[in-house]
């Protein structure tokens, strides 16, 4: 089964457009509070995924992550697993989206969150079942680790790898800027 893509949709929605006077000075959002699209951060350790919990399970949050994704580390039992939360379009988690795009000021460069090989990935969760599945809702698909393709699904999503830096180029990277 081919991965499908579908518009994300999530309980809060807006029943109109925002909008900001034209006369005024500010803006209606900031964009590093935004899911995917475009964002600028200062350097390039702003794009790592750093684990801020002192104790696990916990979710991994805080502005240690200026990108972060909505992921929650496990203790490693079978009863508290590693598990990922997308949203419904099943291409994004926290702020991060397939594709989106980010300025880093360090290298003067942009970069675009990439999973090469994301279709397979996804194609290899699909068919689980059992305590091993994905749990979808109309808002949400949670991945666990309980299995080598949830593994292999996770070590994507959570991987800080960029290419052209430390030597890592499209062949070795995990997730990837």
């Amino acid at each position: 089964m081919a991965f499908q893509y579908k518009n994300p949709i999530s309980l809060t929605q807006s029943s109109g457009t925002d909008t900001v006077g034209r006369t005024v000075t500010f803006g209606n959002t900031f964009s590093v509070l935004n899911i995917g699209g475009y964002m600028e951060v200062w350097e390039l350790n702003d794009l790592e995924l750093i684990l801020t919990a002192s104790t696990y399970p916990a979710q991994i949050q805080l502005s240690a992550n200026t990108i972060p994704i909505n992921f929650t580390k496990g203790t490693g039992s079978a009863f508290s697993p590693d598990s990922i939360s997308l949203n419904s379009d099943n291409i994004s988690s926290g702020r991060r989206r397939l594709g989106m795009e980010v300025w880093v000021q360090e290298t003067n460069t942009s970069y675009q969150y990439v999973i090469p090989n994301y279709e397979t990935l996804w194609n290899n969760l699909s068919g689980l079942t059992g305590n091993s599945a994905i749990t979808q809702t109309d808002y949400t698909t949670v991945v666990n680790n309980r299995s080598q393709a949830g593994k292999n699904f996770i070590s994507a999503w959570t991987g800080s790898t960029i290419e052209g830096v430390n030597g890592v180029t499209r062949d070795n990277a995990d997730g990837e800027l």
